[in-house]
């Protein structure tokens, strides 16, 4: 029946949003965003790039 479909659709999203929402909180951003900047400058271009 269509209405346990839509059942199944507002459970599987109240899930995932509840996952992502408690991923998002324990993540430390700074230690991410200190991942991100040492990736960044350790990385070199190819040389046809560069030029």
């Amino acid at each position: 029946e269509l209405q346990g479909l839509w059942f199944g659709i507002i459970c599987g999203l109240i899930v995932q949003m509840l996952l992502l929402l408690a991923i998002t909180m324990r993540t430390n951003w700074d230690k991410e965003a200190l991942k991100a900047k040492d990736r960044v400058f350790s990385s070199s271009l190819p040389l046809d790039v560069s030029t």
